[in-house]
């Protein structure tokens, strides 16, 4: 911060909700101190620090003025393609259809939360399959999300059509949900870092593991401290399924420790699974061996199949793969760095790989994520722009633009850059 006296402060909101304030931006933290001081007038800065320790109603008003509410639905819309798709092919054909829980985890004004139910009602759920646990810390944001009155802005991209199919317009330019839709959702005010809600312990009677099939925790690590981060991702691994998706944000892949965490889907739908440890194969799994001659005589059509299936079959020779130059490894270096959360390390041999090769797209790309982790946009975007200059097949590179430009708005170069993203194999 600009000056030593919200140290404190910064400190507080850190152990409290796991806030690192530098990620907010350098004016974001001071700006919501000065509003809650005009409504509070007259009182100082130093009188405000002494209030937030002993008034939590105070903190979470504090709170409310620094939460983000910048969100759409089917915002990075590859993750619900994933979901729907999931939804078809392994629980909407069963009968009876299994309960399906979902955590959206912030869900800030709601956008998502009902994206993840429309999602999942298109690919075949049945409304009373659909359970979803919409939390956040904003008393505020809740409001709005329990509400669904929805404007303009909440529209964005490709998916136009869900205000005609699922909404009804009761002004100029705003928008209700069905009530429908919302019955699946139970909204909840939590502090995350404080424990998770268990999958279904607000149904009445109902009876299962405690665990999610699938969590959405988009845009909300990437402004944790890296305790904070690693306590939540914790937390997420013993309410997650063994088989369950964890979606996160396109700027977060790299704070999720590749130990615990492995890619599912597509590279531009952020989607991960829990590596688990392999079962030993179980007695039943296990043929026991046949007792000596035992065995019959085989037809000799068997043995020539069998002939023909273990000779040694003619291949043509492979190239040899590209030789590993020590750019290679120091971006390689940095990923690892990067995936267990060492971000300055990260970007220090990032940069020094940067220094070695100045034309190596994969060391931009690298540096435009970091920027990004870190909440430098409009660094991340010259990096990005960087790499798919010196290499126009960047895919990273180009998935990670689409997302940046789409967030800000350039929806037209967002699907242009998906577009190209997608031919690349």
């Amino acid at each position: 911060m600009a000056t030593p006296e919200y140290a404190p402060l910064e400190s507080l909101l850190s152990r409290t909700i796991g806030l690192e304030p530098s990620r907010l931006g350098r004016t974001a933290l001071q700006h919501a101190v000065a509003t809650r001081l005009h409504a509070l007038a007259p009182l100082t800065v130093a009188a405000y620090m002494d209030l937030l320790h002993r008034d939590s109603l105070e903190l979470q008003a504090l709170v409310e003025e620094l939460v983000v509410p910048e969100t759409w639905f089917f915002r990075d819309d590859g993750a619900f393609a994933l979901l729907q798709g999931r939804a078809r092919q392994l629980w909407a054909w069963q009968s009876p259809q299994p309960v399906i829980r979902v955590l959206c985890a912030p869900c800030s004004t709601g956008e998502e939360a009902y994206s993840i139910v429309i999602a999942l009602l298109k690919g075949g759920m049945k409304l009373e399959s659909i359970r979803v646990d919409a939390v956040d810390i904003s008393k505020r944001l809740l409001q709005v999300a329990r509400a669904g009155v929805y404007g303009y802005n909440s529209f964005r991209g490709k998916n136009m059509r869900i205000r005609d199919d699922y909404f009804n317009q009761v002004a100029e330019g705003v928008f209700e949900i069905d009530p429908h839709y919302g019955t699946p959702i139970n909204w909840l005010q939590l502090n995350v870092l404080h424990g998770l809600p268990v999958a279904g312990a607000s149904e009445q009677g109902a009876r299962g593991d405690g665990l999610y099939d699938v969590v959405f925790c988009r845009n909300l690590l990437i402004y944790l401290s890296e305790d904070a981060r690693n306590c939540l991702l914790s937390a997420i691994r013993r309410r997650l399924k063994g088989d369950g998706l964890l979606f996160v944000g396109h700027a977060e892949a790299m704070s999720l420790d590749r130990r615990h965490f492995s890619q599912a889907g597509d590279a531009g739908q952020f989607a991960y699974q829990q590596v688990m440890a392999a079962p030993l194969p179980s007695p039943a799994e296990q043929a026991p061996p046949e007792p000596a001659g035992a065995s019959r005589p085989r037809p000799r059509q068997d043995i020539a199949r069998k002939a023909l299936r273990t000779a040694p079959q003619p291949q043509a020779p492979q190239p040899p793969p590209p030789p590993r130059t020590g750019t290679d490894q120091l971006v390689a270096e940095a990923r690892r760095l990067a995936d267990a959360g060492r971000y300055a390390d990260a970007e220090r041999v990032c940069e020094e790989a940067l220094q070695a090769d100045r034309l190596h797209a994969g060391a931009h790309c690298l540096s435009g994520v970091l920027a990004e982790a870190r909440g430098n946009g409009a660094q991340a975007e010259r990096s990005y722009r960087r790499a798919i200059y010196l290499d126009p097949r960047q895919k990273q590179a180009l998935v990670h633009l689409s997302l940046l430009m789409e967030k800000r708005g350039g929806a037209a170069e967002a699907g242009t850059l998906r577009r190209r993203a997608a031919k690349i194999a």
